[in-house]
């Protein structure tokens, strides 16, 4: 039992062929439903790359998929891809225009190696208006438990603090900012695509 905690909480080192598919989240209480494409500085890889989300409401769940392509440390291909689910906790937090959201997710990355991972987090987030600008920023944690094929199929607990910021423009693109710091460096900047009926995650 002692042997399982310890190989739970371990922290293996950057496995060089792959991306973990949950950093940076990009889920924030005002997010976009629709495609959004990002530039991207995927972890554990090295070097930039690419990545696509989809989201979409299923009553009051939200729904998102990911792919991604990138260049992991050894400058191989390694690309990544998953699902995610989010809902509200609370809303309108002391009679302020702030919500809470959990979200959780399972995906995988793919490379010289393989990573699957299991995150969970939490995301506070408000959305305020400037001239001809609405601009959203959140902050939240995540902690992902993650499986990977080297070093003896090694299993680790991985925690990462992330926050965001999306600028929706009076043209309808919704310019978009995600970062993760922690056990997980990553960062994002992209457009959401304009879209008929463009809503928030509320």
């Amino acid at each position: 039992m002692a042997a399982l905690s310890s190989a739970a909480m371990s922290v293996p080192e950057p496995v060089s062929g792959q991306v973990a598919f949950a950093g940076p989240p990009l889920i924030g209480p005002a997010s976009p439903h629709g495609l959004a494409v990002f530039l991207a500085d995927l972890a554990p890889g090295d070097g930039l790359g690419a990545l696509a989300t989809w989201r979409h409401a299923r009553g009051s769940i939200e729904v998102g998929y990911r792919a991604s392509i990138g260049e992991g440390a050894d400058g191989g291909l390694a690309l990544g891809g998953g699902v995610d689910l989010s809902g509200v906790l609370t809303s309108g937090v002391e009679d302020a225009d702030v919500d809470v959201l959990w979200w959780a997710g399972i995906g995988a990355g793919v490379g010289e190696d393989v990573i699957a991972s299991v995150p969970v987090g939490i995301v506070v987030g408000w959305s305020g208006e400037g001239d001809s600008v609405v601009f959203s920023p959140y902050l939240g944690g995540h902690v992902a438990l993650d499986f990977t094929s080297s070093e003896g199929d090694a299993v680790s607990l991985d925690a990462s603090f992330d926050l965001g910021i999306d600028l929706d423009l009076v043209s309808g693109w919704v310019v978009r900012f995600g970062m993760s710091l922690g056990g997980r460096d990553a960062l994002a900047i992209g457009i959401s695509v304009p879209r008929g009926s463009s809503s928030s995650s509320n």
